[in-house]
């Protein structure tokens, strides 16, 4: 008896997996069908920011590591000032929460809320971070912190490598 309910088991988790693995790849995503409002409540499209790069990240203000990545996302920006990159900081939260953070940590990104669970966009940890190309689309994707300000990263921000 308890082996063949394990075997259901096996076979139902493996059958969950298979279902999930079109939204897990994260290249297939239409990331230009993100539901987002700026603080105000206005929709915000990424068809608004065609014709430059753009930082998309993920996070949430009780997330200890997209506080981090916050931090040298601010450097990066700030070195990149008066090139064609803007950065976007998406956040499931509330919006009066959104709004206490940016008045907090005086980050000068623009900040948006998204009204969609971002794991329909393949989204499991946070922070995550895509950078799109001048047309929109998905160059790089990444989970977790990563030093923006370094060299290296600030050539990925500016299309250069």
């Amino acid at each position: 008896m308890y082996q063949r309910i394990t075997t259901w088991l096996v076979i139902a988790f493996m059958g969950m997996s298979l279902l999930c693995l079109p939204a897990c790849n994260r290249n297939s995503i239409n990331i230009q069908k993100l539901n987002l409002t700026d603080l105000d409540g206005n929709k915000v499209s990424l068809a608004d920011f065609k014709g430059k790069r753009v930082v998309l990240n993920f996070w949430a203000s009780w997330c200890g590591q997209c506080i981090m990545d916050k931090k040298w996302m601010d450097k990066a920006q700030k070195e990149l000032e008066g090139e064609e990159v803007v950065f976007l900081a998406i956040s499931e939260e509330e919006l009066p929460v959104i709004k206490r953070f940016k008045e907090k940590r005086k980050y000068d990104f623009t900040y948006l809320k998204i009204h969609q669970n971002i794991k329909t966009f393949g989204i499991f940890y946070i922070p995550h971070t895509f950078v799109l190309d001048k047309e929109g689309e998905i160059e790089f994707s990444h989970d977790g912190v990563l030093q923006w300000h370094q060299p290296q990263y600030l050539s990925l921000l500016r299309g250069d490598g």
